[in-house]
């Protein structure tokens, strides 16, 4: 074994600590940065961001974006928002009493008054399509002569067709 290879199973090892440590380093960012970690884990994290730039920049690009988060974003209003806010406040301060009374009540009663018209409405038009329905029945019946059914057992073809007629 000469010394180079020995150098080049050293470096292969450390190498691969160090890239471990890194893992284990970059994990831990995170948590300093929400002041999650002890302090023995801020200490060697320190040191390592000491010697280790990569990691350092992750941690510094961390570091931005959460800085960037927290800050407050300069937010403005309309210029019509308040004049807007100001006015409905007055209008409902200014509305009748009995209109601020009436208003919970007034919508269902309006959508009731409607429901019972519907119903209404929806019993004349059957009525009407009933005996209409009817008429056309008998002239259907005679159309056919099925008048000579009318003396036929229950089973007959003209009881048949009045119960179908019927919906029975």
């Amino acid at each position: 074994m000469t010394a180079s290879f020995f150098c080049k199973i050293v470096s292969k090892y450390i190498g691969a600590k160090i890239e471990m440590d890194c893992l284990r380093m970059r994990k831990n960012i995170s948590k300093y940065l929400d002041g999650e970690l002890t302090k023995d884990e801020v200490s060697e994290l320190l040191n390592h961001l000491g010697i280790c730039p990569d990691c350092n920049r992750e941690y510094e690009e961390m570091k931005m974006l959460l800085d960037s988060i927290k800050a407050p974003a300069e937010v403005f209003a309309p210029p019509h928002l308040f004049a807007s806010i100001r006015q409905r406040i007055y209008v409902q301060e200014h509305q009748p009493i009995l209109l601020k009374l009436l208003k919970p009540i007034l919508v269902p009663v309006v959508y009731s008054l409607v429901l019972v018209a519907a119903i209404f409405i929806g019993n004349s038009l059957s009525r009407n399509f009933l005996s209409t329905n009817t008429q056309n029945k008998e002239a259907f019946k005679l159309t056919l002569n099925l008048t000579a059914f009318d003396d036929a057992p229950g089973n007959s073809f003209s009881n048949i067709y009045d119960n179908l007629m019927s919906g029975e």
